[in-house]
């Protein structure tokens, strides 16, 4: 209503302006606008940003003109809308209002008084931006717009001044206007269609009356059940329409804003009704089929109660997916032969395929299941031609033979009849060995191959035959050996007939057992010296080597047992040459001396006579007899007892008793009561005992509830140990273990105690004796550790060639450790006399490679307590330290 009102003032402004421009003066033709009467010079102020004051500057003149932009908003019409502008001029106390509705028609006006106006129109596009339109244009489209005024700086026949303002910005003015979009009203066409069945196509969404929708604005449809309030309205597509469920709807149209114009919806509903499909009943079948051969197709059949309508579906209307359970939850995969999960499987089965039938038309959806199944394909397997139908009984080389046109690798079970009997009498071959060892005859052999996934079992039959083994005579015989020395090696000898076939046998076919008893059930262990049960002996005794001979090509097995000795071997105990040969009669200093040369510890008992003709050997039970031997010259025998793999062996040595200082009457002497003895002028003369200044007087009084290696000890006793062993001290109580003397002296031991417990090796030989105390409580005893250089341990082989020597050193590192070793031997060509060979090596071979001679070799191992034990080729006996010998026999 407000802008009719503005168009009609508009109108009314326009119809004075007219009158006024009526009652000036006309024009003389060809005259100029400007140089009429009206026309002035004018000076431009603008008081605000709406407001253009004109003031005319020529002499005498009181004329004024306001310039002003009106109010211009809009409703969208699809026309121009040009600003309004209002000019008001003042003559003296008069003043006309110069009013128009399209600024075209005041310009005139103004230009013809000698006011020239611009015009221009801008857009607003953002908050801070506007667009120009262009010259000339007004605005159409609903939006808001700015329109600008402006004073133009000159107008022709006339001097206009100050058209800019003081900062240089022309004098303008300027307002923002709208024009709003136009509403509209959508309403549905006539005619729609009110009714259909569910899933019909055909259906589409009701379209709008034409000019409804003047602006083109996007439709959406919404629709709700007809019960329902309109808060249940849902926006839906033209196949959500087409698939509503059964029942009563309402639906509704909504338009959205255009450029020009505002959103709406339909002023009217429309009402409509979905009726349900019509059921169907889907019958699917499939035949099966075999295994590899070509697969079939499901055919389905539709029905919508009496009427087939199969017709009206494509084949790829049709979903197939496959199973392999009834329920349908477990689809086909490829190890049922589909090559994708729920596709057609290949392999043999039982299966189900299920059919889909979707939607179509009027009609429902449905679904149906069937059974079908995919027989094993049968098999004719064959028995390779190329397996051997002849051997000799058990011939190792044969196998059961290979199967052919088995495609799935079915196990195959082996059985056997003799070829005369019927196939009841088949029996199964468990092992190839069942048939290379059966009894001589004409066989049958039955193939059979088990079921597969696809494939039935079948079998196929051969006959074979199996000649008889020729038998043989298996002879083994072994020498025995003496201990330590190298060991001999079983030899065997086959015949067959009076054929020696040995030869046909290589060593490796022969297996060896050793035993302990005739009847070989008793292997030998590591008790007799075997590396493992069953393996040769080592141990001095008598044993049994067995031999097993194996089936070879048409040859029968056999064995033999052989007896054979390992002999005790010899020693030659020997006498420490340190030991006192000579005290005063009751000397408690002196004990049995120590021997040597005794490797498996055997027990010695001593002796003695004196050196008088005709005296026998008397034995000695305690030290004590020999300590108080009556004065004399005497003959000491120690004798050690035969071991478990040496024979017993006898060293004897020379002493003198003299006679006591205080005492010199004779004691009570077991072995010559006669007072006065007698040297032998033939014997070697005795050197002086070594005064051994350390070691301090035994005493004879043991100390309870202390013991060595389970002995009592006596304080003051000597220990002999050897490097790398030791020796364990208990008591009843806590102990504690204190080596005494120089640093270097005590770092020649390692003591560790536990509690009652305690051990003290010895680590070194740079210290002869050590003296360690030992504590108990409130007692203590001292006892001294004399250290020892273990006795050499080694063994010596020949090559094949006879012509190179091995030497092995099982404790070479105690050797290196103190000193050096040295290597002496002796045979036949040295007189059987030791000559030295080298020393920390080995290396002996015949000249020129020769073989050496036949016969028997004996070898020396001396450890030394110097690295350079030989001066002017021969060995310095001074240094000599403990021997063994090992003998060899080259054959």
């Amino acid at each position: 209503m407000k802008i009719r009102q503005k168009r009609v003032l508009a109108y009314v402004l326009a119809v004075v302006m007219v009158l006024n421009l009526c009652a000036v003066p006309a024009r003389a033709e060809g005259e100029s606008g400007n140089s009429d009467a009206n026309a002035h010079n004018w000076t431009y102020a603008r008081s605000d940003n709406n407001t253009i004051t004109a003031s005319c500057s020529d002499s005498g003149c009181v004329e004024s003109v306001t310039i002003q932009l009106g109010n211009t908003d809009e409703i969208y019409d699809g026309k121009e809308h040009p600003a309004i502008i209002v000019a008001t001029t003042v003559s003296g106390k008069n003043s006309t209002s110069i009013t128009a509705t399209k600024d075209s028609s005041v310009k005139t006006q103004l230009e013809d008084m000698g006011i020239k106006l611009a015009i221009q129109y801008q857009k607003k596009v953002t908050n801070d931006t506007y667009v120009n339109l262009g010259e000339g244009k007004s605005p159409t489209d609903a939006g808001t717009y700015k329109v600008i005024a402006s004073v133009e700086t000159s107008s022709s026949g006339s001097e206009n001044t100050a058209s800019v303002q003081n900062d240089g910005t022309p004098i303008s003015i300027e307002k923002e206007f709208t024009i709003e979009k136009a509403s509209i009203t959508p309403a549905f066409q006539f005619g729609w269609t009110s009714e259909w069945t569910q899933g019909d196509t055909n259906i589409k969404l009701p379209e709008l009356a034409e000019c409804s929708n003047p602006g083109n604005g996007t439709v959406t449809y919404s629709v709700k059940k007809k019960s329902e309030p309109d808060t249940e309205y849902k926006e839906l597509t033209e196949t959500d329409l087409q698939n509503l469920d059964p029942g009563e709807y309402t639906i509704k149209a909504i338009v959205a804003a255009s450029m020009n114009h505002s959103a709406g919806e339909t002023a009217t509903t429309l009402n409509f009704t979905v009726t349900a499909k019509k059921a169907i009943k889907v019958t699917v079948a499939m035949d099966g089929w075999i295994f590899e051969s070509e697969a079939n197709s499901p055919s389905t059949i539709i029905k919508a109660g009496n009427d087939d309508i199969t017709t009206k579906y494509a084949s790829g209307d049709f979903v197939y997916s496959y199973y392999t359970d009834a329920n349908c939850t477990k689809e086909t995969t490829t190890a049922n032969g589909a090559a994708k999960d729920g596709e057609v499987p290949k392999n043999a089965g039982t299966y189900y395929v299920k059919v889909v039938v979707p939607v179509k038309d009027t009609y429902a959806s449905g679904e149906d299941t069937a059974k079908f199944t995919i027989a094993k394909a049968t098999i004719k397997p064959t028995i390779k031609t190329d397996w051997s139908t002849s051997w000799t009984q058990g011939d190792e080389n044969i196998e059961f033979p290979e199967i052919e046109k088995n495609p799935e690798n079915g196990e195959v079970t082996y059985y056997a009849k003799k070829r005369e009997e019927d196939d009841t009498k088949y029996n199964k071959l468990t092992d190839v060995s069942k048939l290379r060892n059966l009894d001589a005859g004409d066989y049958t052999l039955k193939a059979k191959v088990a079921e597969t996934d696809n494939y039935k079992d079948g079998e196929d039959t051969c006959d074979f035959t199996v000649t008889a083994k020729k038998a043989i005579k298996v002879t083994v015989a072994m020498d025995g050996w003496i201990f330590e020395s190298e060991a001999n090696s079983p030899s065997t000898i086959i015949k067959a007939g009076n054929d020696d076939i040995t030869t046909k046998y290589v060593s490796g076919d022969f297996v060896y057992s050793y035993y302990t008893d005739a009847d070989c059930t008793k292997e030998t262990t590591k008790a007799n010296g075997a590396a493992k049960d069953g393996e040769a002996p080592k141990n001095a005794g008598t044993y049994y080597v067995k031999v097993v001979v194996p089936v070879k090509d048409t040859y029968a097995s056999g064995e033999d047992t052989a007896e054979f000795t390992i002999a005790k071997a010899t020693i030659k105990p020997t006498i420490k040459t340190d030991w006192s040969t000579s005290w005063t009669q009751g000397d408690e200093n002196i004990e049995f001396p120590e021997i040597e040369k005794n490797p498996e510890n055997g027990e010695v008992t001593y002796y003695a006579k004196k050196n008088e003709e005709g005296a026998d050997y008397v034995k000695l039970t305690d030290v004590s007899e020999l300590r108080n031997l009556e004065v004399g010259d005497y003959t000491l025998k120690a004798k050690v007892a035969e071991t478990d793999n040496y024979q017993d062996g006898e060293d004897t040595c020379y002493f003198t008793v003299t006679a006591k200082k205080d005492n010199p009457s004779p004691s009570n002497n077991p072995l010559d009561p006669s007072p006065s003895p007698t040297k032998n002028p033939l014997l070697p003369s005795t050197p002086a005992p070594t005064q051994q200044t350390e070691t301090p007087t035994p005493t004879a009084t043991p100390i309870p509830e202390i013991t060595i290696n389970g002995k009592k000890v006596k304080n003051n006793q000597t220990f002999a140990v050897s490097i790398r062993n030791k020796i364990t001290v208990s008591a009843n109580a806590k102990i504690k273990l204190i080596p005494q003397g120089k640093t270097s002296q005590k770092k020649c031991l390692k003591v560790s105690v536990k509690n009652k417990q305690g051990t003290i090796k010895v680590n070194d030989y740079s210290a002869k004796k050590i003296k360690v105390v030992i504590k108990k409580g409130n007692k203590k005893i001292a006892i001294w550790i004399k250290t020892e250089i273990p006795t050499p341990k080694f063994t010596v082989k020949v090559n094949g060639a006879k012509n190179k020597f091995t030497l092995t050193i099982k404790n070479k590192a105690i050797a290196k450790k103190i000193g050096c070793y040295t290597v002496e031997a002796k045979n036949k060509n040295t007189k059987n006399k030791y000559v030295y060979i080298d020393t920390n090596k080995f290396k002996l071979i015949g000249a020129g490679g020769r073989k050496y001679p036949k016969g028997k070799y004996g070898f020396r191992i001396t450890f030394w307590s110097t690295r350079k034990p030989v001066k002017n080729g021969k060995l310095l006996n001074k240094y000599k330290h403990q021997s063994s010998e090992f003998y060899l026999t080259v054959k």
